[in-house]
């Protein structure tokens, strides 16, 4: 579509922080946002999780791994933010299944983990 000025552009929207929106012209770009917005309170959260460092490192780089996948899935602003939680706590019992007999749970906690 053009106007007088110029042809109009549509903007894809990805997550930023706080809830804001950026254009983002491709899906690299959209990635590199959602990463730089969400990655530290997801590396946070999961070595709240668990006893070392490299499995939190695994559990954010198969969540990121997820989004990538299916980022025309995840949604805008701080939505993205709860989508990518989401999507690790679903994945949750098969990252940190060996924590969880590390730490003594009882049986069933692949479908009870944190």
């Amino acid at each position: 579509m053009c106007t007088a000025d110029g042809p109009v552009q549509t903007p894809s929207r990805s997550a930023t922080p706080r809830g804001t929106s950026v254009i983002a012209e491709n899906p690299t770009d959209r990635f590199r946002q959602l990463f730089a917005a969400a990655e530290r309170d997801l590396l946070a959260y999961a070595l709240r999780r668990v006893d070392r460092a490299e499995d939190a490192a695994d559990i954010v780089a198969e969540t990121f791994l997820v989004a990538w996948r299916r980022l025309d899935d995840v949604p805008a602003g701080d939505e993205a933010r709860l989508w990518l939680t989401a999507s690790r706590a679903a994945s949750w019992p098969t990252s940190a299944a060996g924590s969880c007999g590390a730490r003594g749970w009882p049986a069933g906690c692949a479908t009870s983990c944190p």
